[in-house]
């Protein structure tokens, strides 16, 4: 019982990490800028990767469409 405690705590505990990085992310004005140029989004997002040792990251326009893989995430649950 401990150990699921202690496994449920630290759940937790990341979640809590990874919301606090996606508030950091969405805070980033120049992401949404439509002046922004995508180089420089790109390499903010490239600086959280290595910061947070995420693997990758992916940017999408408001219709879903990847800027980086050219794929379409308009139907996930995630992007409604």
């Amino acid at each position: 019982m401990h150990e699921m405690t202690v496994v449920a705590d630290r759940v937790s505990y990341e979640i809590r990490v990874y919301k606090g990085i996606a508030r950091e992310v969405g805070s980033i004005a120049s992401l949404s800028d439509p002046e922004t140029v995508l180089t420089e989004k790109q390499a903010i997002l490239q600086q959280k990767v290595d910061t947070y040792g995420f693997r990758r990251y992916n940017l999408l326009d408001t219709r879903g469409n990847s800027l980086t893989d050219h794929k379409n995430y308009s139907d996930r649950t995630y992007f409604r």
